[in-house]
């Protein structure tokens, strides 16, 4: 028994040594990103956020898109842009997450973008977006923090919210045939060109859903979609935007995209 115990030790010490020496490296190519921030009523937690990412020293601006928000949200992101000049203030009216994600796109002049959300934590000191990053300069065309590949964690959710969140992804994947395990992450990074180039201007979700759709269309437009591993901390202040009819939205958008594109137009990708 104890040879059997100290082989087992020997075999993942072995295997850590590895993976340790495997691991890619984060990319050094300081500040050439802009964070992608739509932002509706996240007056509590947005300003910290928002400082956060301007100290990140891999983001070149941020742009935040106020999305018709009624509490304090215009007044702290106005403030913010007169004490730095890499923050991009834009107000519209109330389109959805979506629209506004893609009005915010417009703004992007940097290489690559970051898209995340008001509520997720981006330490400023981290160097999670440089993994992003190091995954697109070896080829892939995007970059997806996820919660649920290996090593990959959401240490702060409850059971039954965790639940839902995977495996409604699981139903995703087997549904639109894409191997993403996290297709609602709020945080990834892209090569600005390549979303161009998948059109997602076209897209036809403009609330929470346009998340699962940004990575269908560039699965059909590219097939480098890397999955790194992130460590989901939950928001402190705020409330979340998340409802039951939320995920029956984006369950009803994932179900009809199946069967209009794989079952009536027999096809996976371009």
């Amino acid at each position: 028994m104890k040879e059997i115990l100290f082989f087992v030790m020997c075999f993942s010490a072995l295997i850590f040594m590895i993976q340790r020496l495997v691991r890619v490296k984060a990319s050094r190519r300081f500040q050439s990103i802009d964070a992608i921030v739509p932002a509706f009523n996240e007056g509590p937690c947005l300003e910290q956020a928002l400082i956060n990412l301007l100290r990140n020293r891999y983001i070149r601006r941020v742009i935040c898109v106020n999305d018709g928000s009624t509490d304090q949200t215009a007044q702290i992101m106005d403030a913010l842009a007169k004490r730095s000049h890499r923050l991009v203030v834009v107000h519209q009216q109330n389109t959805g997450k979506g629209g506004a994600v893609m009005h915010g796109l417009q703004y992007a002049t940097a290489p690559y973008v970051f898209l995340t959300d008001a509520d997720t934590y981006v330490p400023s000191r981290s160097d999670g977006i440089g993994y992003l990053l190091a995954e697109i300069e070896r080829g892939a065309d995007a970059a997806i923090g996820s919660r649920y590949v290996p090593g990959g964690s959401i240490p702060h959710w409850p059971w039954y919210r965790r639940a839902v969140s995977k495996w409604g992804n699981r139903y995703a994947m087997l549904v639109l045939g894409m191997p993403l395990r996290d297709m609602t992450s709020g945080y990834r990074a892209f090569r600005t060109d390549a979303l161009k180039a998948a059109d997602y201007e076209q897209a036809r979700s403009k609330g929470y859903g346009f998340q699962i759709e940004l990575c269908y269309r560039l699965w059909q437009y590219s097939d480098r979609i890397a999955q790194v591993p992130i460590a989901f901390t939950d928001r402190v202040r705020g409330r979340s935007k998340m409802s039951l009819s939320v995920g029956a939205e984006e369950l009803g958008l994932v179900t009809w995209w199946a069967i209009h594109d794989r079952v009536l137009k027999g096809r996976w990708r371009r």
